[in-house]
């Protein structure tokens, strides 16, 4: 049986998208720290466009080329000399990209292979699941820098919790793998040569799941951060009553029943 081809594109000198079956890898390569700047991270949504068009994407894995980081933050030659104007454009751009990973109707794992600072720390944050090596590192910086850290740093107290958020970013000290697995920054750590199992067997789990329910059940995690408790009840609701709209609450209880696999997308 011949090999499924993959996909693979080039955006820009730094990101690299590469489509295999149902699972997408978007990799930023800028060794040796993988530092974002304003040209990246334009190529960085460009990439992800082409992901919210593949329809049969089921995950998407966002990870740092080599060994080193995941992302180390912003390079700090992009962020030196801002003007306020340029400096509300710089990072609204910045934003727009870790938004886009929100909103894409598929579970997006951020494999994180070592530093994770400043927008890099937030960038797996915007990512729905968090991997992580025992050799990365976790922190956010941006008050050594003279700058506060924003956007995504706002998922950091709903992730860990107020005290520990008001230490990491009062400090911009670091915290190691297992401090991060341990507050619930991370789900899971292991060893740097079993990274790519653990995210593999991710990959298992949520292929095992439906992928309307699972695009709903995402939205849904989200809107919840934004409503009052009444809220989420009839979100949920609306959301359980949409679900019948599809086929996959009857394959999947089909399925149940008849101690099968159910088949996606065949019902």
């Amino acid at each position: 049986m011949e090999k499924e081809k993959a996909m693979e594109r080039k955006f820009g000198a730094n990101v690299h998208l590469t489509i295999k079956g149902p699972i997408a890898w978007v990799v930023i390569d800028r060794p040796p720290l993988n530092l974002l700047t304003a040209p990246l991270v334009q190529d960085f949504r460009a990439a992800l466009t082409i992901v919210s068009q593949q329809k049969t994407l089921r995950v998407l894995v966002v990870t740092g080329g080599g060994e080193k980081a995941f992302i180390a933050g912003v390079d700090v030659k992009e962020m030196v000399d801002l003007t306020p104007p340029r400096a509300r454009r710089f990072i609204s751009l910045l934003h727009a990209a870790m938004h886009d990973l929100r909103r894409l109707p598929l579970p997006v794992i951020a494999r994180v292979n070592g530093y994770a600072l400043g927008g890099g720390c937030e960038m797996a944050m915007a990512c729905d699941l968090r991997i992580a090596s025992t050799q990365a590192r976790f922190g956010m910086p941006e008050v050594r820098l003279g700058i506060p850290s924003v956007i995504e740093a706002a998922l950091m107290p709903a992730l860990i919790g107020g005290t520990r958020a008001m230490d990491l970013l009062l400090t911009g000290r670091m915290i190691d793998a297992q401090t991060a697995l341990d507050w619930g920054l991370v789900n899971r750590m292991v060893e740097t040569e079993a990274l790519d199992a653990a995210v593999e067997e991710m990959i298992r789990h949520l292929l095992q799941c439906a992928p309307e329910a699972l695009a709903a059940q995402k939205r849904l995690i989200y809107q919840w951060m934004d409503s009052s408790m009444s809220q989420a009840f009839r979100l949920g609701i609306d959301a359980f009553a949409r679900a019948y709209r599809t086929t996959e609450p009857h394959e999947g209880m089909r399925a149940f029943q008849e101690k099968r696999s159910p088949r996606w997308g065949q019902a």
